[in-house]
């Protein structure tokens, strides 16, 4: 009975910090939604820019969670696992294959004909690029901390590696069922990525991996490839993708590739072989014991 009040508690303080984090982007929109009543003609720019700076402010909660954790350097290296040494490296490697990952399975879509793809590209983009790059960069680390840091790092203090991974994973999808065209395949893409990079923090011993590929996947899926973002349009900066109907298996439909056929199985094939590499070559201590 005390494991489940204290999971119960967990959860609930995660939540809240996911509250938290998210509250940056709530004051940015609803800023945006009361000068567009003043001013329609420049909504084209208020809005992007209100997105950026909102992800931005989700870094608040990383300065929370280490004045909480300051006096207590192995709790704060439990909720927010960040090794020094070889960061670059891992940074480097996770926001490489959340890219290379992102851009395979769109482009597999785009052969398969599920997208209608168009350039919206403009000279004067560059600064919304950089703002979607530095704040999908913040907002990706900020629910790798919140989710596979805070939250699974407190549960696998009480429960197995593997409930703690489960548990993790469900509830980074269950945050998201708020999104726009959020379905069933999508819940479940969501808690397949979620194991994923709750292997990464694992075999990994840190968080820098996991950051990196979900901050890139992120950036990839909405500036670069002009994709929703979890059900999130209008981030697009570089390329316009448009879903097409007929296709929801390959583009998922309103909320985007994350609910498509094509990402279930390249989540399933990325975790099998995580798993493989981690289980056999990540140093013995980082490694999952039992799967029950």
């Amino acid at each position: 009975m005390d494991k489940v009040k204290v999971v119960a508690k967990t959860l609930l303080l995660t939540m809240v910090l996911l509250v938290v984090a998210t509250l940056p982007l709530q004051i940015a929109i609803i800023i945006t939604s009361l000068i567009s009543m003043f001013d329609v003609s420049h909504i084209t720019l208020y809005q992007p820019l209100a997105f950026a700076l909102g992800l931005m402010g989700e870094g608040f909660v990383l300065f929370v969670l280490r004045q909480e954790f300051k006096g207590d350097k192995a709790r704060l290296q439990q909720v927010m696992p960040f090794d020094q040494k070889g960061a670059l490296i891992r940074y480097g490697t996770g926001y490489v294959l959340g890219t290379i990952t992102f851009a395979l399975l769109w482009g597999i879509a785009v052969l398969g004909k599920a997208f209608r793809v168009t350039v919206t590209w403009e000279n004067s983009a560059w600064l919304f690029f950089v703002l979607f790059l530095v704040g999908f960069g913040i907002q990706g680390m900020v629910e790798e901390v919140i989710f596979r840091g805070y939250l699974q790092g407190k549960l696998t203090k009480e429960l197995s590696q593997s409930k703690a991974i489960l548990i993790s994973a469900l509830a980074f999808a269950v945050a998201h069922l708020g999104n726009g065209g959020i379905s069933f395949l999508g819940f479940l893409n969501l808690t397949f990525f979620g194991v994923l990079m709750s292997l990464f923090r694992i075999y990994t011993g840190d968080l820098w991996l996991a950051g990196a590929f979900h901050s890139a996947w992120n950036f990839a899926e909405g500036p670069l490839f002009g994709t929703p973002v979890s059900g999130i349009v209008g981030t697009n900066v570089v390329l316009g993708s448009q879903s097409v109907a007929a296709h929801p298996l390959l583009n998922g439909g309103n909320f985007g590739i994350e609910a498509s056929l094509l990402t279930f199985g390249g989540f399933i094939l990325l975790i099998a072989f995580t798993y493989y590499l981690g289980q056999n070559y990540a140093k013995k201590s980082n490694r999952i014991e039992k799967i029950i």
